[in-house]
Parts: C-alpha cells; sequence; structure tokens
C-alpha cells in the first residue's frame, strides 16, 4: 500500500484506467481479508484520488479548464501591451505553468526531448521549448517594431517592470524570456535606444540578468528557488541542463549493475519538478482575452530578419 501511494502521490501521469483498475481490485482484496479500520483508512485517500482519475476527474489540476475556454472566446482587440504589468504577469504565469503541469516525469529520461522522436516521447517539453522561443522573440519585436527611439525606449522600461513582476510571482521561466529577448543581438546592439534608460531600469535589469544566469549551472537561480515557497514556475532550461549532464556523465549501468546513484540524481531532479507542478498559481480574476493572446503569440520573424530591421533603425 505505501509502494503504491507514493508512486500514485509522486508520478500520477503514470497510472492509466489498466492500471488504477488493478490497484483497485488489489485494495479491494485486502479489504477483504483485513477489515480493520485502520487498513481501510489507510487506503481511502488513494482509493478515491484512482476513483477520481478513472472518472475523468482530474487529481492533479482541480482548476476550471480557462485556456479551454479562452479559445472558444471572442479574439480582443487590445495589445497585449494594453494590460497592467501585473496582469500580465499573473496571467503569463497561468499561461505558463498550465503547460508546466502536463509534463509526464518519463519525458526527462535520456534526454528525449533531443531525440528524433522527441514530439513523439516529450512532446510536452517541446512545447514548453516552442513557447520559451515565441515569447523572446515577440519581447524583441516588440522593440524593434518602434520606429520612434523614444517609444523603443519606453518599450524596454516596461518589459523591465513586467519581468520585475514575473520575478515577485516567481516566474522564474518568464524573467528568463524577457531577459534573453532583450539582451538577444538585435536588440542590444541598438545603442542609442539603450543610451536613454535610466540608470534605475538598467540596474534592475542586471539585477534579472544576474538572476538567471548560466553561470556555474545557474547557481543564483538554483538558491533564489531553495529559499522561496511555491507556487512557482521554474526555467525549464535549468532542469534539462541537469538531466543532460547526467545522462551524458554517468551510464545506466556500472559493471553490469544498474547504477542507482544515477537513478537516485535523477529522481531526487523529477520530485523536486513533481512538487512544483502541484503547486498551482492562483488566477483570481481571469481575463480570457489576455489568456488567448498569450497562447496564441505568433510564431516571430527569423534572427536574419530581425537583425536586417535592427540596423535599419540604427545603422
Amino acid at each position: 500500500n505505501n509502494v503504491i501511494r507514493t508512486w500514485y502521490d509522486l508520478c500520477p501521469k503514470d497510472f492509466d484506467n489498466e492500471l488504477i483498475t488493478d490497484c483497485l481490485q488489489f485494495f479491494a482484496q485486502q479489504e477483504e481479508e483485513d477489515q480493520s479500520d485502520s487498513l481501510a483508512k489507510s487506503i481511502e485517500p488513494i482509493k478515491k484520488a484512482m476513483q477520481r482519475k478513472v472518472m475523468g476527474l482530474s487529481t492533479f489540476d482541480d482548476q476550471p479548464d480557462l485556456i479551454a475556454s479562452a479559445m472558444e472566446a471572442e479574439t480582443t482587440t487590445q495589445s497585449l501591451l494594453s494590460y497592467e504589468d501585473l496582469q500580465i504577469a499573473n496571467h503569463l504565469m497561468f499561461v505558463e505553468h498550465s503547460l508546466f503541469r502536463r509534463i509526464s516525469p518519463n519525458e526527462f529520461l535520456r534526454s528525449a526531448w533531443t531525440g528524433q522522436d522527441k514530439y513523439l516521447k516529450a512532446k510536452n517539453i517541446i512545447d514548453i521549448i516552442d513557447h520559451f522561443n515565441k515569447v523572446s522573440t515577440w519581447i524583441s519585436m516588440l522593440v524593434l517594431n518602434e520606429a520612434k527611439l523614444d517609444s523603443r525606449r519606453l518599450i524596454i522600461c516596461r518589459l523591465i517592470s513586467i519581468a520585475e513582476c514575473c520575478n515577485q510571482i516567481h516566474n522564474f521561466n518568464a524573467v528568463k524570456e524577457i531577459v534573453s529577448g532583450l539582451m538577444s543581438v538585435p536588440v542590444s546592439r541598438l545603442k542609442l535606444t539603450w543610451q536613454g534608460i535610466p540608470s534605475s531600469k538598467m540596474g534592475k535589469l542586471k539585477t534579472l540578468q544576474k538572476l538567471v544566469g548560466e553561470d556555474k549551472g545557474f547557481e543564483i537561480l538554483k538558491t533564489r528557488m531553495g529559499e522561496i515557497q511555491p507556487p512557482c514556475m521554474p526555467f525549464l532550461g535549468m532542469y534539462l541542463q541537469d538531466f543532460n549532464a547526467l545522462d551524458e556523465g554517468f551510464s545506466d549501468f556500472v559493471d553490469g549493475k544498474i547504477n542507482f546513484m544515477k537513478c537516485r540524481k535523477i529522481a531526487r531532479i523529477s520530485v523536486g519538478l513533481i512538487t512544483l507542478q502541484k503547486a498551482l498559481p492562483t488566477l483570481t480574476a481571469p481575463n480570457l482575452g489576455l489568456i488567448k493572446l498569450l497562447v496564441k503569440i505568433p510564431t516571430g520573424k527569423d534572427f536574419s530578419v530581425a537583425l536586417a530591421q535592427s540596423r535599419r533603425l540604427e545603422p
């Protein structure tokens, strides 16, 4: 019972209806053989959770499917930046955490997101990677699409403020997206534009850069994440780097035996991610139009086009 309960608590997505049925039958057989109250109490919570899942009721995410509702809503005529900074940050947290929760632990195994069959074995990881790239490119184009110098400066200041809000609510994935977009070559080379950014804003941007910097395996970000309480949207790339290092640095077998040290290291990272998946962010005043805008961020222009646009703005 303890093994099944721990397994289900940590990896609920491993349980399909067939496995759940087998477990429920096993519990029923145990109750028939041992009719004590202590046994009934110990297995009742896991039985209810499994029964809910079989009935199609999510035990992992009890929030209403706002994203599905948003996709059916009318497309808003408002632009993303017409919303308040914290409102954008909260909705981005909701959208990105929804993508994060879809990932199953087995998608992290054997660097599945890098293989030829990555869309089959690690579809949800690929979805988050694609989303990250779209948002960071969109950030760059928000700046590059402004022909006027002062407008570009205002946009950069606004994006730094949104990144600060994302940091405050522990969406480190979004902080990395925004910083990556602003530090992309087409944007970072705009010297005249950056010269007009107030020193206070530049100081805040540098702090965010250090937070999500990749030095020593994201040492600063890992320290910060150890200091906070969930809900939290991690920068997934940090964990993918760790999983990849384990795959490349340790073999699955040592002297013909399973390398349990590698297994323990993988399990430790996986359990940490599952814990973050279970801590759901709240969205007290959901705006379906804003959710739809964030989900439907278009694929941006490729690097060469963005760079050419940047050179037209500031040769």
